[in-house]
């Protein structure tokens, strides 16, 4: 499963590109997310809710986490190659690292 996962997600660089001809980065972003909450309302369709708080710190978190990661790949895919991108996406752990240990005084 862990292979299968790595293999689709390598392959969304590739796919985003080939669509960027034809569809600008927020149409991607938007049929992505609609391809993905259909295929989980489906896997299950029961929906549930928290209190107002916990929703809308959930709102916020995917705004910013998912929604900004997504918005600056798909952007970022229109200006270079899908290996640059990929190259600096994988990168980003390792300075995440870097700038917990240099700022949060955290161990590597």
């Amino acid at each position: 499963m862990a292979f299968l996962t790595i293999f689709i997600w390598s392959l969304t660089f590739v796919q985003t590109k080939v669509l960027l001809k034809t569809l600008s980065p927020e149409e991607i972003l938007i049929d992505r997310f609609l391809l993905a909450w259909l295929f989980f309302l489906i896997i299950k369709p029961t929906i549930m809710f928290g209190n107002f708080k916990e929703e809308f710190l959930f709102f916020l978190l995917g705004a910013t986490g998912i929604f900004g990661y997504y918005i600056m790949e798909n952007i970022a895919l229109k200006y270079t190659t899908a290996i640059n991108v990929g190259l600096i996406v994988t990168t980003a752990p390792i300075f995440t690292s870097i700038i917990s240990f240099v700022f949060g005084k955290e161990n590597i």
